[in-house]
C-alpha cells in the first residue's frame, strides 16, 4: 500500500445522509456519535443522535450541532477505514476537521475532541471566537500521546509530542486554512495517496501529483463507496 494521509474536512462538508449511514452501517462508528451526543447533552444542546435520524438530505441542522456532525463524520470514517486495514501514515486536517485529525492521531479520546467543539462553539456564541479565548479551554482537555503523526497546515510542522498542543490548534480554528503548502509538504515527505475522510471531494483536488479518493454518492449505498475506496488504495502498487 503507497504511503497514505488522512485528511479531514471543515465547514463544507456536511451531509448528514452520510452520517446516518455511519451510524446504522457500522457498529464502530456509532460508539463514536454516542461518546460526542454525552458532550451534546452536557452542552444543553438538543439531541444530536435524534436530530441526525429525522433530518431530511435538505435539512441543515444548528450551528452548534453541525460542529458535532462534521467532527463525528471525521472520526467515524476513520474508524472504518482502519477496521477494513486502511492505515495512514499521516493526518491532516482543515477547520473543525483538525480536531478531528488530533482525535484520530491520538491527542484526544473521541469525547475529548467533542470538548474542544463545545469550546469553539461556546466562543462562537459568545462572539468571542479569537485563538487567545480558545487555548486555555483546549488546554483544560485531557491529552494523551500521539500515535500518528499529524501536520498542521497553520504552524507548517508536525504536532510534537511533549510539547503544548492548545497554542499551535487554537488558530486553526479561527482563521482561514489554505490546504496548498500543506498537500504540498506532505507529498514532499512521501505521501501519495489522500483520503478525504468524510468529504464528498474537492478539499484536496489537483493539489497534488498524487491519488486523491473521497465518498461520492454511489447507488449502492456508503457501504459500497467505501468498499471502492479500500480496494483502490489496496490496489495501488507499494513506493520502491
Amino acid at each position: 500500500m503507497q504511503p497514505t494521509a488522512f485528511v479531514f474536512p471543515g465547514q463544507r462538508a456536511h451531509r448528514s445522509e452520510l452520517i446516518g449511514e455511519l451510524m446504522s452501517g457500522w457498529d464502530c462508528a456509532a460508539a463514536h456519535f454516542e461518546q460526542i451526543e454525552q458532550v451534546v447533552r452536557d452542552e444543553g444542546l438538543p439531541s444530536l443522535l435524534a436530530a441526525v435520524r429525522r433530518a431530511a438530505p435538505e435539512e441543515d441542522p444548528t450551528p452548534e450541532l453541525l460542529q458535532f456532525e462534521l467532527y463525528g463524520a471525521a472520526v467515524a470514517m476513520w474508524e472504518v477505514l482502519r477496521a477494513e486495514g486502511v492505515e495512514p501514515l499521516v493526518l491532516l486536517g482543515h477547520g473543525i476537521g483538525e480536531i478531528a485529525a488530533l482525535r484520530c492521531g491520538g491527542a484526544f479520546s473521541t469525547a475529548g475532541g467533542a470538548r474542544v467543539v463545545a469550546a469553539r462553539n461556546r466562543a462562537r456564541a459568545a462572539g468571542r471566537l479569537r485563538a487567545a479565548d480558545l487555548v486555555a479551554e483546549i488546554a483544560a482537555v485531557r491529552r494523551t500521546e500521539l500515535d500518528t503523526p499529524v501536520y498542521s497546515p497553520v504552524e507548517r510542522r508536525f504536532y510534537r509530542n511533549g510539547q503544548p498542543l492548545a497554542e499551535p490548534l487554537a488558530p486553526h480554528l479561527v482563521q482561514p486554512v489554505d490546504l496548498r503548502d500543506a498537500v504540498g509538504a506532505l507529498t514532499r515527505h512521501g505521501v501519495r495517496t489522500f483520503v478525504e475522510c468524510g468529504s464528498p471531494g474537492g478539499l484536496v483536488g489537483d493539489r497534488a501529483p498524487a491519488t486523491v479518493l473521497a465518498v461520492r454518492h454511489h447507488p449502492g449505498g456508503l457501504r459500497a463507496e467505501m468498499g471502492r475506496i479500500v480496494a483502490a488504495v489496496h490496489a495501488l502498487p507499494a513506493c520502491a
